[in-house]
């Protein structure tokens, strides 16, 4: 299960894609099953009904299917015990559940923590690439193309507000591994592309710059800040600037560059904060809003946390300076300044390279 959400009138599950890999897939292509196919799905069925039982959740769904024509005796004895109309003398309601069923001999020798484990080979598999579906394009991914400028508004989150919503931590480890990696990739097709020169609707990453450090980042943006979205950021003395990527990792010239002055920032965060599911985010607060970034990259971001403190830091330093000459000259601050007294002392600068200079 990826995720589960309820309505007042609906309980809704979102599973995972079984390409043909459901009961009624193999029934359809398969008729009558073996006596051991049987075992194997009856076991991964008993198990997990076992565990609704156990939540008090109750499948009431089950349907007849066609069965061997000849069968052993163990096998037509577990279905006489199953199918008793005497409730109190059915198999699996005398007082113990699913273990009464476990232990009759029709599953004689099956390791139930093995079925558990899903260590036991199926006995069917689908071939490579068949989907159960009418139509494959009905399960086929959304295209970036089809949902740009797709905008939501407060009236549509209104929908969704004390909405119930479990996202399976199952599904979140597989998110850390696979969209990250997918992350990580881009940044290397973009190092690549660094190392080249630049095409002439292209921004020259690689050409001379004060630019203290830069690489891509995850920005926190969209309606209501609920969403991540890859950038390449620039971290200047005096300032941080946002640039969009393009589908093949580069970043186009002539795009919107969202800049921010180190003098609009008040304070950027010491400790990593968390984030719409994201550890290790590093949070700036601006005078009127804030900027929130991660990266999947741990020794990366932390990284960009000590290069964006330090140049904070370098940056109030500097206007601390000014300030002191304009107190001289005109015997007051710079208007919108931070004071001297509210600065920690300068930080060595470090350039992109990693080495330091006083």
């Amino acid at each position: 299960m990826t995720y589960a959400f309820q309505t007042p009138e609906k309980l809704c599950f979102i599973l995972d894609l079984m390409n043909g890999g459901d009961l009624h897939y193999h029934l359809s292509q398969h008729g009558v099953f073996t006596e051991k196919e049987v075992r194997f799905y009856a076991a991964e069925v008993i198990l997990g009904l076992e565990h609704m039982h156990s939540r008090y959740v109750v499948y009431r769904d089950l349907k007849n299917v066609d069965l061997p024509e000849t069968m052993s005796i163990e096998m037509k004895t577990l279905l006489e015990g199953l199918l008793r109309r005497d409730v109190d003398d059915r198999l699996g309601c005398r007082g113990r559940g699913a273990q009464e069923v476990k232990e009759h001999p029709f599953f004689k020798g099956l390791d139930w923590v093995q079925v558990y484990l899903q260590k036991y080979s199926p006995p069917l598999i689908p071939p490579k690439g068949e989907v159960n579906a009418a139509d494959a394009f009905d399960i086929g991914s959304f295209d970036e193309e089809d949902t740009k400028g797709i905008k939501l508004t407060e009236a549509d989150q209104d929908l969704y507000k004390n909405f119930p919503l479990v996202v399976s931590e199952r599904w979140q480890h597989e998110v850390a591994e696979t969209v990250f990696d997918a992350i990580n990739t881009d940044t290397d097709k973009l190092e690549m592309k660094r190392k080249q020169k630049p095409k002439g609707d292209e921004v020259d990453l690689a050409g001379p710059t004060d630019c203290i450090v830069e690489g891509e980042v995850l920005k926190l943006g969209g309606p209501f800040n609920q969403s991540w979205s890859k950038k390449h950021l620039k971290l200047y003395p005096n300032r941080l600037e946002f640039y969009q990527k393009a589908r093949d990792g580069t970043v186009p010239k002539g795009k919107a560059v969202e800049l921010y002055s180190m003098l609009d920032i008040k304070e950027v965060v010491p400790e990593f904060q968390k984030y719409q599911k994201m550890e290790n985010c590093i949070v700036l607060n601006l005078k009127t809003d804030k900027i929130i970034i991660t990266s999947p990259d741990k020794v990366l971001i932390n990284q960009w946390k000590d290069e964006i403190i330090q140049g904070f830091n370098l940056s109030t330093q500097i206007v601390a300076t000014m300030n002191k000459k304009a107190s001289k000259l005109y015997g007051s601050d710079l208007p919108g300044s931070p004071s001297s007294e509210s600065l920690r002392n300068p930080l060595e600068h470090r350039n992109s390279n990693g080495n330091g200079s006083s």
